[in-house]
């Protein structure tokens, strides 16, 4: 194991054990836990000069806390007549189909499969447990949400939709309706990933409730309100105490 990924056990990473990676700031990369303060962001207003490096802070939702902000409900409303169930995560053709639809419409990289961003190859064993939100239009699949549950806690891999879908926000339902579930099974916490410094790309991750959300302070290793601190606040936090993180 290292101080910024660690492989899976004879245990792998489910249950209690995943909880407390999480809890230290660790999230899933294809079949191993990581952990990273800082990440290469590509300039996005002009894509000929240099991209920079910028800091990056962990969250997770309180599923105790309200997730019922105006702009959810407005969500739930717009999506209330699509059909949401949840299973044992799968990868199938029709799934790759519709992955396939969403890259094409999106305006950064991503992996060329829904499998590659599960799994390392085809010949992995998949060491989480690994559930899916699924949500039907009719017969018709639009939009695929995939997490792993620990024993309280919950984390987000990836959520994808058709581009005919894109005004009902269905990136958000998403991780309303994963959010439902896991507080459904008596999960505590919902980890979303990560948001940076330099860009607003990664914001969505905080719409549910900012009173909710909570940020990982990694000198500190404490988890703490994200209402409580701006973008700027992070940002002398990382340059004043989290440098000897740097990768």
């Amino acid at each position: 194991m290292s101080d910024r990924f660690t492989l899976p056990g004879p245990e792998n990473f489910i249950g209690e054990g995943l909880d407390n990676y999480l809890e230290r700031g660790f999230f899933r990369f294809k079949n191993i836990l990581f952990t990273a303060f800082q990440i290469f962001l590509d300039n996005e207003q002009d894509p000929n000069q240099r991209g920079c490096f910028t800091a990056v802070f962990w969250l997770r939702t309180l599923l105790n806390g309200s997730l019922n902000s105006r702009s959810a409900n407005k969500i739930r409303r717009k999506c209330a007549q699509f059909k949401v169930s949840y299973q044992p995560a799968q990868i199938t053709p029709e799934i790759e189909d519709l992955y396939s639809l969403y890259r094409e419409h999106i305006n950064f990289e991503h992996y060329p499969t829904c499998r590659d961003c599960m799994l390392e190859d085809d010949q992995s064993i998949n060491p989480f447990n690994s559930w899916m939100t699924t949500v039907h239009d009719g017969d018709e699949l639009i939009a695929v949400g995939y997490f792993d549950l620990g024993h309280t806690s919950s984390m987000a891999i990836l959520n994808f939709y058709h581009p005919d879908y894109s005004k009902y926000s269905l990136g958000k339902f998403l991780m309303l309706k994963t959010m439902d579930y896991c507080k459904e099974l008596g999960m505590l916490y919902y980890y979303p990933g990560y948001i940076t410094i330099e860009s607003d790309k990664m914001d969505y991750k905080i719409f549910p409730n900012p009173a909710a959300i909570e940020v990982f302070f990694a000198k500190a290793n404490e988890w703490r309100c994200m209402a409580n601190y701006s973008k700027p606040d992070l940002d002398r936090y990382f340059k004043d105490f989290v440098e000897d993180f740097i990768f």
